[in-house]
């Protein structure tokens, strides 16, 4: 009786299990065209457009960024970013209608294109950080205020307010 049970069990069994395979076929097969000619990178011709449309952000090289906030002429608005980085994507448009808006200039470099010495020279001019994007106000080398992270435009208004960048 028990032999009995378990080969029904196990009939029934393999006979549900074919009704519930499930095969499935492509909807088109898969063609590898030859000799197809990439004329650009989509992405690369995003970041360029992304790059010309903040007018009041200038983008550095390391060197340049270190020129930069050395220099003695003022107080500057520095900005770390990095590429794909989603929050650096929101922040500065904000960050630039408001510069445009009090004619500012602020001064980024994306620190996700940076080589290992070039981290450590950046980090020689505005100390540790902690994330993107960061805004730095230096002068003459000297870290003043720093902010991390996404800043709505009143969170923006303050620091420039703080720092005596507007009235």
């Amino acid at each position: 009786m028990n032999k009995l049970i378990i080969f029904l069990i196990f009939f029934i069994g393999l006979f549900s299990y074919k009704q519930n395979t499930v095969q499935v076929k492509p909807s088109r097969p898969y063609v590898i065209e030859e000799e197809t000619e990439i004329v650009s990178h989509p992405k690369e011709e995003e970041e360029e457009t992304i790059t010309q449309e903040y007018s009041n952000i200038v983008q550095l090289n390391i060197s340049e960024f270190k020129s930069v906030a050395k220099s003695k002429d003022g107080k500057k608005i520095m900005i770390l970013t990095g590429t794909t980085c989603g929050y650096c994507k929101a922040y500065k448009p904000l960050l630039n209608d408001v510069l445009k808006q009090y004619n500012l200039k602020a001064y980024e470099i994306d620190t996700w294109k940076l080589t290992s010495s070039e981290r450590d020279e950046l980090i020689d001019v505005v100390g540790n950080y902690s994330g993107v994007p960061h805004t730095f106000i230096i002068d003459s080398g000297t870290v003043l205020d720093s902010v991390v992270g996404y800043q709505d435009t009143e969170q923006i208004v303050e620091m420039l307010k703080n720092n005596g960048f507007i009235n």
